[in-house]
C-alpha cells in the first residue's frame, strides 16, 4: 500500500514538473517570435561591410596598370582598361596631373561588393611620388567602380554614375572599416607633414 502511495506521489510530481516545463517552453517560443526582429538586429549590429584586401590579385593588377597609365600619360593603356575610352581622347588633365604625381607604389586595394552582381567598389591606397617632395606619403584615391564581364575580365567603369550607385558608395564610405583606412592615410600624411618640410609645403598649398 505504501509503495502504491509513493509511486502515485512520484507520478504527480513528474506530471507537475513536465507541465511547468511545457508552459516555460511555450513562453520562450512566444517571446522569441515577438522579439525576433530586435534579436536579429543585435546579432548583426556593428558588423560593418565585408572588406577584402587585395595586394596582388586581378583587381589590384587592373588598378596598378591604370595608375601607371596615369603617371605616364599613356592614353593607349588607359583606354584599354576602362568601359568608356573616349574619356581619354583629351589627355590635358592627365598630363597636368602626371607632372605633379609622377609615380604610384605599394598599391593596396580594399574591395567591397557592389549593389549589382559582378560589380565592386574599390578603395585604392598607394604611396605617391610627388615632384619636388622628398617623402612618399600614402594617398587614398576616389573609389573606383570595377565590373567583371561574362568572360571574367575586370574593367574600370568610368561612365557617369547614377544616383543609386553614388548613394551606395557614400553609404559604405561611412563604414567604420573604410573610415579606419582613411584614418590610416590621414595619419601617414600628418606624419609626413611633421617630418618632411617639402611635403608640408605641398600639403599646405592643397589645404
Amino acid at each position: 500500500m505504501k509503495d502504491r502511495e509513493r509511486d502515485l506521489k512520484i507520478k504527480k510530481m513528474l506530471i507537475s514538473l513536465w507541465s511547468i516545463f511545457i508552459v516555460m517552453l511555450a513562453f520562450l517560443i512566444v517571446f522569441a517570435a515577438l522579439n525576433w526582429k530586435d534579436i536579429e538586429k543585435d546579432l548583426f549590429k556593428d558588423k560593418g561591410v565585408n572588406i577584402t584586401e587585395d595586394r596582388s590579385g586581378e583587381i589590384n593588377i587592373l588598378i596598378a596598370a591604370y595608375l601607371e597609365g596615369l603617371s605616364n600619360s599613356d592614353d593607349n593603356t588607359l583606354m584599354r582598361l576602362v568601359l568608356d575610352p573616349t574619356q581619354f581622347n583629351d589627355m590635358t588633365v592627365v598630363k597636368s596631373r602626371s607632372k605633379v604625381i609622377t609615380q604610384y607604389n605599394n598599391i593596396v586595394c580594399y574591395i567591397v561588393d557592389g549593389k549589382e552582381e559582378n560589380t565592386y567598389i574599390v578603395f585604392a591606397v598607394t604611396n605617391i611620388t610627388i615632384s619636388g617632395v622628398d617623402s612618399t606619403p600614402l594617398d587614398i584615391l576616389p573609389p573606383f567602380v570595377v565590373v567583371k564581364d561574362e568572360k571574367g575580365r575586370c574593367w574600370i567603369d568610368n561612365r557617369p554614375r547614377d544616383k543609386e550607385t553614388e548613394e551606395y558608395i557614400d553609404e559604405i564610405s561611412g563604414d567604420s572599416g573604410i573610415q579606419s583606412i582613411y584614418k590610416m592615410v590621414k595619419d601617414d600624411q600628418e606624419k609626413c607633414v611633421n617630418e618632411d618640410p617639402t611635403f608640408k609645403n605641398f600639403y599646405e598649398k592643397l589645404y
